[in-house]
């Protein structure tokens, strides 16, 4: 799903290369509700999608990623 996501917005911007140097990368979470959750799991699934995309060589080029957890709001 991430490569499918990540192909149609390199085409809709036509940017094809993946990053070659260092990057930056914001990740904010929208959790179904407010029970606690270990968060530090969840960076490392997206980084891995987006290294399988293309997007760079390795996640060892991401140098900051400033980390948001926020509660998903629900619609009644």
């Amino acid at each position: 799903m991430t490569a499918a996501a990540v192909a149609e917005v390199q085409r809709q911007y036509g940017h094809r290369r993946s990053f070659p140097g260092d990057v930056s990368v914001a990740l904010t979470l929208y959790l179904p509700d407010k029970r606690v959750r270990d968060v530090d799991n969840y960076p490392k699934g997206v980084l891995d999608a987006l290294t399988s995309a293309g997007i760079w060589a390795d996640d060892a080029q991401v140098r900051s990623m400033p980390f948001q957890n926020k509660t998903r709001l629900t619609q009644s």
